[in-house]
């Protein structure tokens, strides 16, 4: 009987989550064979006294087992996004280009399939993530905004800076000042 088996996981975001789930897995017993964000593969669930324990620790840490085939692929492209999005090299490659090379399927069937199971199209996504490294960046760093639209593969400031006030109804400009002039027990969105 082949006990190994491959989950795919919703909510591992860091290494901390890799680093916490791997410990908290060999714990049980099991060997942890691979490990990456958003998925394992584990030996032992043989000798594991109850599948339910499996299920009980997975979820004690914030993550949720993907059953479907589909849910799967969404978990996959968020994590490819999120590759897409740490990725800074001067030859950037377009995020439509990047997920339809990464699953071998056209763009347009990704997008649909990521709507249908999600509830807000792939876009929407994309930008939303988007802002939230623009946000990361503008707080913890001191970068321009020319740097930051890099970064985030935004082809200009200009564009940075209109999806950034469509979403937060603020410039960069009044988000990061906005930053620097609320206490450190306050949090800006």
């Amino acid at each position: 009987m082949n006990d190994r088996q491959t989950l795919a996981l919703k909510g591992m975001v860091c290494n901390r989550c890799i680093t916490v789930l791997k410990s908290s897995l060999e714990e049980l017993s099991l060997s942890v064979l691979d490990i990456s964000l958003g998925k394992v593969t584990v030996a032992g669930l043989t000798k594991l006294d109850s599948p339910a324990r499996l299920n009980n620790v997975i979820t004690s840490l914030n993550f949720q087992i993907i059953e479907s085939a589909d849910k799967r692929r969404i978990a996959d492209m968020k994590t490819a996004i999120g590759e897409w999005l740490d990725k800074r090299t001067d030859d950037k490659v377009k995020i439509s280009v990047f997920l339809a090379e990464r699953f071998n399927q056209n763009y347009s069937s990704l997008s649909m399939l990521f709507s249908k199971l999600e509830g807000v199209s792939l876009e929407s996504y994309i930008i939303q993530e988007r802002i939230l490294r623009v946000k990361k960046l503008l707080k913890k760093t001191s970068l321009s905004l020319t740097e930051i639209a890099y970064l985030t593969g935004y082809s200009s400031v200009f564009h940075l800076s209109s999806q950034f006030k469509a979403t937060t109804s603020m410039s960069p400009t009044e988000y990061r000042k906005a930053l620097s002039s609320v206490g450190s027990h306050t949090s800006i969105n």
